[in-house]
């Protein structure tokens, strides 16, 4: 197979250039690997033109001629009502849910396509409903139940790998000797909030296990890591021994701000054992990230500061990581973490559900919908984390093993990177018990992967 001698031709509608270049860069760019041309055109009003060796992909405009820029894209009644799953050709699923158009294909020497492609695209990635409905959960975070995706039945699907998917067969369909290259492949993201370091041993933890718990086993054992000294929180080099069996490295998020007692984890930064595990990741090339405090998510000042604190203390910069709590206000805390010269923020899963809630396993580059423009900051979409499945809702070790393996084949089934989330608390016997071993069980035993 041989590359296009020459770059696409994308031919779009004169208005909103900025989303239709920006969309184009994702998919051509990050997704696809092909190179492209993009020209804004007068004469087209309500279709897209994608030139393929002399034949043509019109894609129906089915979102943005809908409105203007005066009016602009950021109102509810503009999100789908109802999401049909269309079966059809080119799909790389039985069906794929059709977010805007027709859903009419018709091949004869052009393809034409009624899945308006680039807009379901730019919903999901750009995330522009969460703007707009303004509806919170208990932190203030946009909540899974509210998002198309979970009531319309895709969260655990990545939609915009099967639009992807899609768009390559057309393309193929075609030009059957085109050469794709895309620029990411399947892995598992190992990464690890540490809200918590030093041993569960406080007067607090204890009053829980008589208060809270009311467990006499719970007493019993933290007694033990008392009277032992044994810290089950430290578990570092056992999460880079697994991260180095697959040829990756673990990403660990630190905290530096603590504002909030009981909400911001602990304060462990004046520790020895803080000193000591920054600096036994440095000396065997793992990550250290930034972990942002609950409060610091619409705080630029504090977030600075809290950054600032993290860099002094491992003598380097900080480029990437996850808000505490996977708290976020989008855009604003992606306009944070870009003007702070963060490269890659890791935040966008959802605490109650787990799945894609940008449609997404992809790395892929953000985009401002407020001030409408392509920003530096790149999204690492998180995927699957502990305490979704544990804490919210309360799923057995077995249910949760499935889940994890259901993602992880269908990362290998897009050849698309998963990012999972594990505390180091999942040595805790208290409150974890057995999830040390669902983690030997996925991630350290040579049949799994």
């Amino acid at each position: 197979m041989s590359l296009v001698p020459q770059p696409l031709k994308i031919f779009v509608p004169g208005t909103f250039f900025a989303e239709r270049k920006y969309i184009a860069d994702v998919i051509f760019t990050e997704f696809i690997g092909l190179p492209f041309t993009i020209e804004p055109s007068e004469e087209l009003k309500e279709t897209y033109i994608i030139e393929v060796d002399g034949k043509s992909i019109v894609m129906e405009d089915a979102f943005f001629s809908r409105t203007t820029e005066f009016s602009g894209y950021l109102h509810s009644h503009l999100i789908p009502q109802t999401v049909e799953f269309r079966s059809g050709p080119f799909l790389s699923e039985a069906d794929i849910p059709l977010l805007f158009g027709t859903g009419n294909i018709e091949t004869d020497k052009d393809i034409q396509c009624g899945h308006d492609i680039f807009a379901s695209i730019f919903f999901m990635l750009s995330r522009w409903e969460e703007c707009v409905l303004k509806k919170y959960d208990y932190l203030r975070r946009f909540p899974a139940a509210a998002s198309l995706s979970l009531r319309s039945g895709f969260l655990h699907r990545p939609v915009v790998n099967e639009w992807v998917a899609m768009l390559k067969n057309m393309i193929s369909f075609l030009q059957p000797d085109i050469l794709f290259r895309p620029q990411q492949k399947f892995e598992i993201v190992f990464t690890h909030d540490i809200d918590i370091l030093n041993a569960p041993v406080s007067v607090r933890e204890f009053a829980k296990d008589v208060v809270r718990r009311k467990s006499l086993r719970a007493l019993r054992s933290r007694l033990r890591y008392l009277l032992s000294g044994y810290n089950p929180y430290n578990i570092f080099d056992y999460f880079m021994d697994v991260s180095e069996r697959h040829g990756t490295k673990s990403r660990f998020y630190f905290m530096t701000g603590h504002n909030i007692t009981g909400k911001d984890g602990e304060p462990y930064n004046c520790t020895p054992l803080y000193k000591q595990t920054l600096q036994r990741i440095r000396e065997r090339g793992h990550i250290i990230g930034f972990h942002p405090s609950l409060l610091s998510y619409n705080n630029p000042e504090m977030f600075a500061s809290e950054k600032s604190q993290l860099e002094t203390d491992i003598g380097g910069v900080v480029r990437e990581g996850r808000q505490h709590a996977l708290r976020f206000d989008l855009p604003d805390t992606w306009a944070i973490w870009e003007s702070n010269g963060m490269a890659l923020d890791s935040t966008l899963g959802y605490s109650a559900r787990e799945g894609f809630r940008c449609g997404t396993g992809n790395v892929f580059t953000v985009f401002d919908v407020k001030s409408r423009r392509h920003l530096s900051l790149k999204e690492m979409p998180l995927v699957v984390m502990d305490t979704t499945l544990h804490v919210n809702r309360k799923l057995g070790i077995e249910e949760s093993v499935s889940i994890i393996r259901q993602f992880v084949e269908t990362g290998k089934r897009y050849d698309m990177p998963i990012t999972l989330l594990f505390h180091n608390l999942i040595k805790d016997s208290i409150d974890w018990n057995g999830w040390k071993d669902l983690y030997d069980e996925l991630f350290n035993n040579e049949r799994v992967l």
